[in-house]
């Protein structure tokens, strides 16, 4: 996900290390977690963001013991599946996060501009509206996309009406035109629909 480290406009930049590294501790997560991600479906895009941030801060990768899972659906679908909801309030213990660098979950502003001058290849996805991609819907200051980049609307990933997330095949087929081996860069508006994209 394209993350714009020099301007924490959305106070999601994974510059802000030690103030997520004091939150995670606050709430119990430690470097050696495993945490599932789960919240409101219709905010599904909101829930993904946590995911993205916890794989930028180290998760999932080589170099740290902690793990991350989406838990696709939300707390409806672990109760239609029969899961049990707990009353009882839970306090969780502070502990210590370790934020582990170089994950490569972002893209800085310097790898966009060796992209789009040629001198380093990826490929980047818009997830935005059609609308948006080609200026016909302008939601920031000016309409603008990416050279080359592909336009892959964020909605096509789920189901509108449930906001469950479509079958992997469906998925493999929507996205059959990006190598799979490339470095590929999601991004959109403010963050949040590059986050849901990235799941994929």
């Amino acid at each position: 996900m394209f993350s714009k480290a020099y301007a924490e406009d959305t106070k999601r930049s994974e510059v802000l290390h030690s103030r997520v590294e004091k939150t995670l501790g606050d709430m119990g997560i430690s470097s050696d977690s495993h945490v599932i991600i789960c919240g409101d479906p219709a905010n599904t895009h909101w829930n993904a963001v946590m995911f993205w941030v916890l794989e930028a801060q180290g998760c999932n990768s080589s170099l740290s013991k902690c793990t991350v899972q989406y838990y696709d659906g939300g707390v409806q679908r672990w109760q239609q599946e029969g899961g049990k909801i707990e009353q009882n309030e839970t306090k969780p213990s502070p502990t210590t996060f370790k934020a582990i660098i170089g994950t490569k979950r972002r893209a800085t502003i310097n790898e966009m501009i060796n992209v789009l001058t040629d001198i380093k290849k990826a490929n980047i996805i818009d997830v935005r509206t059609e609308g948006e991609y080609v200026g016909t819907d302008i939601r920031a200051l000016r309409a603008v996309t990416y050279r080359g980049a592909i336009n892959i609307d964020y909605a096509k990933n789920f189901d509108t009406k449930t906001y469950r997330m479509h079958p992997l095949s469906d998925l493999d087929l929507l996205y059959r035109g990006v190598p799979e081996d490339s470095r590929i860069i999601t991004y959109c508006q403010t963050g949040q629909r590059a986050s849901y994209t990235y799941l994929y």
